[in-house]
């Protein structure tokens, strides 16, 4: 599915700050494959071959659970499955500040941001299907 949030309160300038992700991605294949890891951190193109999911065509940076989550601790991203330990086992393989200046400090703000967001749409979610608003909270 797609949605559209419009008025979802998340400051402008969390959003603004992410455009360092750009002139990380602009930069030379060198220092981006500095960060490199087939799940968390950077991926080139076709660099994401697994079990679970077909190489892509597109490069990207893929960053798990950070250590404050809202929802540290869920056994979901931390539980004995082999599909947890696959997706979220891992820590995330950073960019060193000199190669992209900024960039983990607006990826982590952002990545608050949006998981707080997540969180209340949660609860609006709940809501309308007139649960209780903890209903997806963490067991």
């Amino acid at each position: 599915g797609f949605l559209h949030l419009s008025d979802h309160g998340i400051a402008s300038e969390v959003l603004g700050a992410l455009s360092v992700a750009r002139a990380f991605f602009e930069s030379d294949e060198d220092t981006k494959s500095k960060a490199a890891h087939p799940r968390k951190g950077f991926i080139p193109v076709d660099g994401c071959v697994n079990a679970v999911r077909p190489p892509h065509l597109h490069e990207k940076f893929s960053c798990g659970r950070l250590a404050d989550s809202l929802v540290a601790g869920d056994p979901y991203y931390s539980g004995p499955s082999d599909e947890a330990a696959l997706y979220f086992g891992d820590a995330n393989q950073w960019p060193d500040e000199a190669d992209a200046p900024g960039f983990r400090a607006a990826y982590e703000a952002a990545y608050r941001a949006f998981e707080g967001l997540c969180l209340d749409l949660h609860a609006a979610v709940a809501a309308a299907l007139r649960l209780p608003p903890d209903f997806f909270d963490a067991a």
